[in-house]
């Protein structure tokens, strides 16, 4: 259930996909406490994004989950992510945007039924 959504200017070969993939899904079952069999990635590469009136490379993610996300794992999830788009990527944290979303059981579908109890 929780998702992540890579949009970047860069372009991203396959070594790097996995690699990200991998890392992101390690970083969300860790701090989320959730089961790596359960987390989706997406990635959009290549993409026509400018930050700042600048083309230098970077990105804007999307992490999505169900329920509450404390400050400290978005803290926590945010360094690192950063980390890990500056070590795959050589995007600057400075040029990536993190958006966090929290979404009620109710409005998260999955296998004909929501996560509401």
């Amino acid at each position: 259930m929780p998702t992540f959504i890579l949009h970047t200017s860069s372009a991203i070969n396959d070594h790097q996909n996995q690699n990200i993939r991998k890392d992101t899904v390690d970083i969300l079952s860790q701090e989320l406490g959730k089961s790596k069999d359960f987390i989706v990635t997406l990635i959009h590469d290549s993409i026509a994004i400018e930050f700042g009136q600048s083309e230098a490379p970077c990105a804007y993610v999307e992490v999505k989950s169900v329920g509450t996300l404390s400050p400290e794992q978005t803290t926590a999830m945010s360094d690192r992510l950063c980390n890990a788009l500056q070590q795959i990527l050589s995007i600057h944290p400075d040029r990536i945007y993190i958006e966090f979303q929290e979404s009620p059981r109710h409005l998260w579908g999955w296998n004909g039924k929501t996560f509401a109890k």
